[in-house]
């Protein structure tokens, strides 16, 4: 275990992992938990759809036929030198990720749903658009941060890749993923410690996008009493992290009300009626 290090500010991602344990949260911020093909390819949509100027400068499509010894199998000892070895270094050195050809093509075709599905495409699209923002405040003199997709005076929208982008389906994800919290905390980052009323508050837009054919897309906007939860459950996390910052080295025991002396008692749910 490395040293209970303490990083600020508090992101999104940080607040998840702290929800489940403070644990959790000292092994994201100590790198241990590894990014998934699907937050890699995740991020490799939002360049493609947000700053296509940039996709060139980030990312290329990983080639086996431009191996050192192309008439041989990549098992041969150079070609795997160069796969695992060479390959990454260049990459690392030039700040390159690499996609497969076929990631590359479904980014394409997803990007391409999006343009032709019309109210995505008027959030995309709108003036006054400003794309990967990243926005700092305080919150009970914690430092937190998020980046937005897309920041507009009027309202917030973030592209979320989907296994489910039909509205019903979705909206579980949403609750499944905390997006509701996430949405809290840009929609309270964005008013930089005013005091707005909450009819005045930014619209939030989530962008559903399938990631399988035929790449269906829906926009969806939470509401704002859904919001207000959000701000309500990030800023009791930000508490909660104010107390345990100082010894994050604790798994579900931290949170005491689910457990007595470390005991959670699992009764029967109120659906299940035998």
């Amino acid at each position: 275990m490395k040293s209970n290090k303490i990083q600020r500010p508090l992101s999104y991602s940080s607040l998840k992992n702290f929800q489940k344990s403070p644990l959790s949260l000292l092994e994201y911020w100590n790198g241990k938990k590894k990014r998934s093909p699907e937050m890699v390819f995740g991020r490799f949509f939002h360049c493609m759809i947000l700053e296509p100027e940039k996709v060139n400068d980030r990312y290329r499509v990983y080639d086996e036929t431009k191996r050192p010894e192309p008439d041989k199998d990549i098992r041969s000892k150079l070609n795997q030198q160069w796969k695992n070895f060479g390959l990454p270094a260049w990459a690392e050195k030039k700040g390159i990720n690499f996609v497969t050809k076929e990631d590359w093509e479904k980014a394409i075709a997803m990007c391409n749903s999006v343009m032709n599905h019309e109210p995505a495409r008027i959030l995309l699209k709108a003036k006054e658009n400003r794309f990967e923002q990243k926005i700092k405040w305080k919150v009970n003199d914690e430092e937190c941060t998020g980046v937005i997709d897309i920041d507009n005076p009027f309202f917030i929208a973030d592209f979320k890749t989907a296994r489910s982008a039909y509205p019903p389906e979705f909206k579980k994800q949403v609750i499944w993923n905390d997006y509701w919290i996430q949405g809290g905390m840009y929609v309270d980052g964005s008013k930089q410690g005013k005091d707005i009323p909450q009819d005045d508050w930014k619209d939030y837009f989530l962008i559903a996008v399938e990631k399988e054919p035929p790449y269906l897309v829906s926009v969806n906007m939470i509401e704002k009493e859904f919001i207000a939860m959000g701000i309500n459950r990030y800023r009791l996390l930000v508490d909660s992290y104010k107390i345990a910052k100082h010894n994050l080295n604790r798994g579900y025991e931290f949170w005491s009300p689910f457990g007595e002396d470390g005991i959670f008692k699992i009764n029967v749910p109120t659906w299940m009626n035998y």
